[in-house]
């Protein structure tokens, strides 16, 4: 995929951020380590089925500092409901909680 990002002119690559089968206590970590490496912007997109609006927001290139980069993604998302609130878990990703997150 980050290969991808070279070749094609204009790429996008729109990544899901609410499951639909189960809570997760993490988001998957594909999305991060694809814009990272092949140097893209993420723009978070919503639907907030709390307020009935969706859109998106501005675009965040990735630092390498996770903990931060992630930081952005849980002030964006904070307030948001899904269509299953229920099933949404926490903004972070599994290397967050790893000693070189």
């Amino acid at each position: 995929m980050v290969s991808a990002f070279d070749t094609v002119p204009h790429l996008v690559l729109v990544v899901p951020t609410e499951g639909t089968r189960e809570k997760s206590e993490y988001w998957k970590s594909g999305f991060y380590h694809i814009a990272r490496q092949a140097g893209v912007p993420i723009v978070p997109s919503f639907l907030d089925f709390g307020r009935k609006l969706g859109g998106f927001g501005p675009a965040l290139a990735m630092s390498g500092d996770v903990r931060s980069d992630m930081q952005y993604f849980r002030d964006f998302y904070d307030g948001m409901q899904g269509k299953f609130p229920d099933q949404f878990g926490p903004v972070r990703l599994r290397e967050e909680d790893d000693s070189g997150g």
